[in-house]
């Protein structure tokens, strides 16, 4: 029997009991959080659903998931993408406890293309991100119904900065060495205090015990400058978040939370990195979202 859509699944199950047991959504600065058990059922995601990415980490349970002939197990403690273009059924002979956070799509576009047929992106635990984004998950799924506003957008920046040096390690390789690793570890830093207008080049050293010509040296054997590094990383976040069609807030609140302290300088570096204004990237999202529904 057929039932409610929680978070984007179409729920179907052979027995009289309810597979739903329980459901709660919860947004978290902007960003939807969803905590669902399911007992014994099949729930379809189908393609196209929402235009997002969604990341789940299995906080209980077990279930297999399928798409065409592909197969993959989860249990608990493992984290998987659910690309939107790709219909994918989970088969739940026990209980599964799931819980969900939306992500950026164009941010994460690269990676639906790595294994065409799998039927999710998995985290796995054989890197330094996998445990850390288990670990972090898993005190989310025990804390959430206790995180107010304001702490709400420090989870998502920590969930974001976790996220991001992941696929960065997932991009394509060209053939170059991996970074070095205290390089791995300055960027994590950076990406978790990207919000800081006091984060530079002198603070980024002195929080990892170096000068800051050594930091610059690191910088340098990846191709990379640390200042533009932190300014192009700043973009980025303002430029998601203005692509966001439900995102109603002010653009010089943005800049600020973001580091950007002279809101002239914020629309002008905006505009050399991505060919527009702030205010216009906003209006072209707003004006595509209305033209898709």
């Amino acid at each position: 029997m057929p039932v409610a859509r929680p978070g984007g699944w179409r729920l179907r199950t052979r027995t009289d009991e309810p597979p739903l047991r329980e459901y709660a959504v919860r947004p978290l600065d902007g960003v939807p959080v969803d905590s669902m058990r399911l007992g014994p059922c099949a729930a379809r995601r189908t393609a196209g659903l929402d235009g997002a990415l969604w990341l789940s980490y299995v906080v209980d349970g077990s279930a297999l998931a399928t798409s065409g002939r592909r197969r993959q197990s989860l249990t608990a403690g493992d984290l998987a993408i659910w690309p939107d273009e790709r219909s994918v059924t989970l088969h739940v002979t026990g209980q599964l406890h799931l819980l969900s956070m939306a992500l950026p799509p164009r941010r994460w576009a690269h990676l639906v293309h790595q294994d065409e047929d799998a039927p999710c992106i998995r985290i796995c635990h054989d890197s330094p991100i996998g445990p850390m984004l288990a670990g972090f998950f898993d005190g989310l799924g025990r804390r959430l119904p206790d995180i107010d506003e304001q702490h709400g957008a420090i989870v998502v920046d920590m969930a974001q900065a976790l996220l991001n040096r992941w696929v960065d390690g997932r991009r394509p390789a060209s053939g170059a060495p991996a970074p070095h690793p205290m390089l791995a570890r300055v960027l994590a830093h950076a990406d978790a205090h990207l919000g800081d207008p006091d984060l530079t080049p002198q603070s980024l050293a002195a929080a990892h015990g170096m000068s800051v010509r050594s930091l610059h040296l690191l910088f340098e054997r990846e191709g990379l400058k640390v200042a533009q590094w932190i300014r192009d990383r700043r973009l980025e976040r303002c430029r998601d978040t203005l692509a966001r069609p439900e995102w109603q807030g002010r653009i010089i609140d943005l800049a600020l939370q973001w580091g950007f302290n002279d809101p002239s300088h914020f629309s002008r570096v905006f505009r050399q990195r991505y060919g527009r204004a702030p205010r216009q990237a906003r209006a072209l999202a707003v004006q595509s979202s209305w033209s898709a529904s």
